[in-house]
Order: structure tokens, then sequence, then C-alpha cells
């Protein structure tokens, strides 16, 4: 977290470490003001207890988001609903697989496309659609 350019929340950290949970450390880490934290999009984020780094992580992170933002509102709605009906029906797939999915269908919307619209939902198709 220290060395992240925009904090890290447990997700991206449990994703970065490959382990199952961090929560728990995370946690410990914040009541001991180890670490201090923001909600952002309904999530903590976790950053550096010291100032300094903390307000320019911070600065990093709303501007990430941000971009996030403009970027999956310029996806037509229709695009994300019929990109969220396909992960309901085949959960096991990958983005490559559903955005191939979708093109024949005649829905063009780019893997990297996807990759924001499961960001923005907390969708992680390794953990499976029960466990988000």
């Amino acid at each position: 977290i220290q060395e992240s350019s925009a904090g890290l929340d447990a997700g991206e950290l449990q994703q970065l470490l490959d382990v199952k949970s961090v929560k728990p450390m995370l946690t410990q880490l914040f009541q001991k003001e180890l670490l201090s934290r923001e909600t952002v999009e309904g999530r903590f984020v976790y950053f550096p207890s010291r100032k300094n780094s903390q307000r320019k992580q911070q600065k990093q992170r709303r501007e990430i988001d941000q971009k996030k933002k403009e970027a999956l509102a310029l996806l037509p709605l229709e695009n994300i609903i019929a990109l969220l009906v396909e992960i309901i029906r085949r959960p096991k797939n990958t983005p490559r697989q559903w955005a191939h999915r979708l093109t024949q269908q005649g829905i063009r919307i780019a893997t990297s496309d996807i990759r924001l619209v499961l960001d923005h939902y907390g969708i992680d198709p390794k953990k499976g659609l029960l466990n988000f």
C-alpha cells in the first residue's frame, strides 16, 4: 500500500498478493493507525498513514475513478445490460469469451470495457457471481 500509486482496496490487494482474504489484516492495521482508509465508490480504499503520501495517492485514486466513470458512461446502457445478462448466463466464461458471444449477437464491446463494467459492479469472475 505504501508503494502503490493510488492506494488499494481489499480486492486489489488480494489479487496482487494472490491470497484469499486480507480484510482482517487491513482492519487491524487501520485500527493500529498504520494505514488510513477512505470509502470510495462504496468500498474501503487503504492509504499510507503518512499524510503526504496519503494525499498524493488519494488524488491519484480520484483521477483514476473519474476516468473509469467517464469511460463507462460512453458505453451504451443496452450493451452493459447485454453484458450483465451474458455474465449471469455464463458466469464461468472469461471477458474475452463474453465479448466474442456478444459480437455474435451484433453487440461490440471490448474486453477492456468489460473489465470496466466488472470493476464498476464489483464482479470478480475468478470468485464467481455468488461470491461478489
